[in-house]
């Protein structure tokens, strides 16, 4: 999403800048394969803090940033 904002920004929006997502979707199989191999995933207490923490911190950055828009 940064690098065809950036063509935007670069061509004036004359340039359809089309990007491959093909590296992403590697890396996300390959990060599902890893963690596919962790024994026991459901007793790792850990995670569930982890996820909450990192849901609240996107959720406020997506916060202060509408409001940074707005004011």
């Amino acid at each position: 999403a940064i690098k065809r904002s950036n063509c935007f920004h670069k061509s004036g929006g004359k340039n359809p800048c089309h990007t491959s997502s093909n590296p992403y979707m590697i890396i996300f199989g390959i990060s599902e394969i890893i963690l596919s191999q962790i024994p026991d995933f459901d007793q790792i207490w850990w995670l569930s803090t982890v996820a909450a923490v990192m849901s609240f911190t996107y959720s406020t950055v997506g916060l202060s940033l509408g409001i940074g828009k707005v004011a």
